[in-house]
């Protein structure tokens, strides 16, 4: 299987609204927010059985 990297540019949303019901503080901690709570994203992946 192969994993391929698709740079989508950056964009933010809102960590409450995007990890809805999960307390912040477990969330912060592999995606950082601003002052105004939101989360920069911006990497997609597509995988490739080979078949």
């Amino acid at each position: 299987m192969q994993l391929h990297v698709i740079n989508t540019g950056n964009f933010k949303l809102d960590g409450g609204a995007m990890f809805g019901v999960v307390p912040k503080s477990l969330w912060t901690r592999t995606n950082p927010c601003d002052s105004n709570n939101m989360c920069k994203l911006g990497h997609a992946f597509s995988a490739d059985r080979g078949r």
